[in-house]
């Protein structure tokens, strides 16, 4: 956050944590005068939600919530948030795909079967499994180590013939997260951002915002004429 050219104050409500040689950041107790509030918090976030709508600003969690209240964003993380910011980028400039996929890797031990995702270096191809989702077939890839990745994988059709586009991004995991979360409170706190979205990536916004904090994506394109 301390990167974001707009930012001019970063408050933190927990007193345990240190502000830092930067001027802008300072402890509080009130959110009174802040834009958006935000949370890394994994667990129960109803707190933190209750908190920023009794100070009438957004509040962007990386977690999922159903039913989310008004002014809030959840999913703000690499997986939920990036990764379909992604595949929407590229189903925008095709108009209707044939297909779509979306991947992305977790922390464990890599699996000796399944489906096969391309990542790039230095992560590389690894197989995968089916999980669950709603928007686009997904599939995860469990792999050791501090790197991860995520893959959108878009065929479609034009004049020309079948293309498949391949759009990928390689990072530690740790600053894929931040960058996952910094970028859905910037743009949070845009007076423009509209007030009902609920999903980061549903907003061109936050990734466009997400390149400019830093991400760094990779693509090919396979034609089949």
């Amino acid at each position: 956050m301390l990167g974001e050219k707009s930012l001019s104050a970063l408050g933190i409500l927990d007193s345990q944590l240190g502000t830092g040689a930067d001027r802008r950041v300072r402890h509080i107790d009130s959110l009174t005068g802040f834009d958006v509030f935000v949370t890394d918090a994994d667990g129960d976030v109803v707190d933190d939600l209750r908190l920023a709508h009794d100070a009438g600003i957004p509040c962007v969690v990386p977690g999922e919530i159903e039913d989310p209240p008004p002014d809030s964003i959840v999913g703000a993380n690499a997986r939920s948030g990036l990764a379909h910011a992604l595949a929407e980028q590229e189903i925008r400039r095709v108009g209707v795909p044939l297909e779509v996929s979306i991947g992305w890797t977790t922390e464990g031990q890599e699996l000796r079967r399944g489906t096969a995702i391309a990542f790039p270096d230095p992560i590389g191809s690894l197989w995968a499994r089916r999980a669950p989702s709603l928007v686009h077939p997904t599939f995860v890839a469990p792999v050791p180590g501090e790197w991860a990745g995520l893959s959108v994988r878009v065929t479609s059709a034009s004049r020309a013939g079948v293309s498949t586009k391949l759009v990928g991004v390689a990072d530690l995991a740790i600053h894929l997260d931040a960058i996952a979360l910094a970028a859905a409170a910037a743009t949070a706190a845009d007076p423009g951002y509209p007030a009902d979205v609920h999903q980061p990536w549903w907003s061109d916004a936050y990734l466009a915002k997400a390149i400019e904090m830093g991400l760094t994506v990779a693509t090919h394109t396979a034609q089949d004429t």
